[in-house]
């Protein structure tokens, strides 16, 4: 039973499919240019015979060392950097799932790296292919760009356009939320945010909710972002919005929202006022409140950053994605209404 002789091979699996072996090579390493019907197939045939591909025997073949390595950089220079954020950690993790899914399904292994000094990027030479994780500064790119490797860059990338990236749309983001409070009947908005001089992704978000709303009918408080902060300040905030009569409001991020949901309530929030965060902390379901959120997509974002960077290794591929050039392809974020 354990004899390498008497395992399903390549050929066996092309046959019991009807497809070709090419086809089978092409599901396991470049899977989105063959259509879901011929995929099923090899991947029904290839259960059925117990069939594993041989990766390493394929990453010899292309002289590759079989590797895609998840890249972050440690943005420890930063006075703020949402990733080290507690509450948004899960973020990470939640990436590292859906790339492992992906890649394996594919003949590669993955690799995770902090990326922290030279040495680091330099050991990124020995993958065949780099992602690399909220890449949102042309010095982090440019980084990438310099190990002469298939990279591909995610997913807050929007002013970085010249490299190979699958990026969200803040912009369309803002505008999400926007279109779902005026589907609710919101009249007197209140957008609150901050850091948008040091966060290009915070100011894209309420550039498209002001871009829905208008500045004449639409108030802005542009000083506050994050669960502290907002804790801090929720009274002061509860004042304003019962003050102003606002019927809804736009936070730019699930934590700003949080803080304050969360924060001195001698000043009740209106029980009607529609509110609609960013991010998708999936803490909110177990508030009351239960607020409207707008997803990113990362598990959407970064399969197909592994897709389209195996695509590249292997020299093939196509996309059903939106592209604005033959680098960058867009996941739209979404919204997720309140339960």
């Amino acid at each position: 039973m354990n004899d390498p002789l008497s395992r399903p091979t390549r050929n066996d699996v092309a046959e019991k499919a009807g497809v070709s072996s090419a086809t089978v090579s092409r599901v396991y390493n470049n899977p989105d240019s063959v259509s879901p019907e011929k995929a099923e197939k090899v991947l029904s045939a290839a259960e059925t015979l117990g069939y594993e591909p041989n990766r390493q025997a394929s990453s010899l073949r292309r002289r590759g060392s079989g590797t895609i390595t998840l890249a972050a950089f440690r943005k420890k220079d930063r006075p703020y950097y949402w990733g080290n954020q507690p509450l948004l950690k899960w973020m990470y993790a939640d990436v590292i799932r859906s790339v492992m899914d992906e890649v394996s399904q594919s003949m590669f292994h993955l690799q995770i790296q902090t990326i922290e000094t030279e040495g680091d990027l330099e050991s990124l030479k020995q993958s065949d292919g780099i992602i690399g994780y909220d890449v949102d500064t042309e010095h982090e790119a440019q980084a990438l760009s310099a190990l002469k490797k298939p990279y591909i860059i995610c997913h807050h990338t929007e002013d970085l356009g010249s490299h190979p990236a699958v990026r969200t749309d803040n912009l369309e983001g803002g505008r999400i939320q926007a279109r779902w409070l005026q589907g609710r009947g919101v009249q007197t908005p209140l957008y609150i945010t901050g850091r948008i001089d040091e966060v290009p992704a915070d100011r894209k978000r309420m550039e498209g909710f002001i871009e829905v709303y208008g500045r004449k009918n639409l108030l802005l408080i542009d000083d506050l972002s994050g669960l502290e902060e907002a804790r801090a300040r929720a009274a002061e905030i509860r004042k304003f919005i019962v003050k102003n009569k606002i019927d809804g409001i736009g936070f730019v991020n699930d934590m700003t929202l949080l803080g304050i949901m969360t924060g001195d309530k001698e000043v009740p929030i209106p029980e009607d006022i529609a509110m609609a965060g960013y991010d998708n902390l999936p803490v909110l379901p177990l508030f009351n409140e239960n607020p409207a959120t707008v997803d990113l997509r990362l598990n959407r974002i970064y399969r197909r950053a592994v897709t389209k960077l195996i695509a590249d290794i292997t020299g093939g591929g196509s996309t059903d994605i939106q592209e604005n050039n033959n680098k960058t392809e867009i996941i739209l974020p979404v919204l997720k209404a309140p339960l």
